[in-house]
């Protein structure tokens, strides 16, 4: 077998399909590039028919999101998606975990800046691993003016993309945590990515 081809014939065989394997190396390989559908049927040498198959079955897992864009729907990495990192990691050459995980925190502390001082908890949320409905963020602060509420339809803009979030207080938070109620643990329990935990509640888990 030629060594060069070998890689790719694994990813087939791990992801199902050969048509897929390549879509998740396209997106993975650049999380932050977006491509629509006879693009990607260009990119990666496959029927379009396929391709639309493939991108239904990989939004629905939530790897991928799509979005309109000048009447043409455009799909991209879900880089909220838990484990982007590692598909980062295994579609190309560059550290995901260290690299691209970094780079995510940053992208929301950079965001965050203007809100900065009403935060006391940010969570990104795997909607995958939680079931629908889940939510993508929970934001934790001072919401009496409105500047979260604000913030997160900023942040659905830049993200191309409808967020399911939920917005409460430090007190709610704290005591929520505290008495371990269902939605709390679920989030939790889930993995997820803490850009800000000023209230320290998962150093106590």
């Amino acid at each position: 077998m030629d060594k060069k081809s070998e890689p790719q014939t694994q990813f087939e065989k791990l992801f199902g399909s050969k048509t897929r394997a390549k879509l998740l190396k396209l997106f993975f390989n650049d999380p932050d590039k977006s491509y629509y559908v006879r693009e990607i049927s260009r990119e990666i040498n496959e029927q379009i028919n396929s391709v639309r198959r493939e991108l239904k079955n990989l939004e629905e897992l939530g790897l991928i999101k799509g979005g309109e864009q000048n009447n043409k729907i455009y799909f991209s990495a879900n880089k909220l998606y838990k484990f982007c990192d590692a598909f980062v990691e295994i579609f190309t050459n560059r550290p995901g975990s260290s690299a691209a995980g970094k780079s995510r925190t940053s992208w929301w502390e950079l965001t965050l800046k203007p809100i900065r001082p009403l935060v006391r908890a940010l969570l990104v949320v795997s909607r995958v691993r939680m079931g629908d409905p889940g939510i993508d963020l929970l934001i934790v602060g001072d919401n009496s003016g409105g500047q979260l509420t604000e913030w997160a339809a900023s942040v659905e803009k830049r993200q191309g993309r409808e967020l399911k979030y939920v917005i409460m207080t430090a007190e709610d938070f704290r005591y929520r945590a505290n008495v371990k109620d269902k939605f709390m643990s679920d989030i939790l329990d889930s993995g997820p990515m803490v850009v800000i935990d000023d209230e320290k509640v998962l150093a106590k888990r």
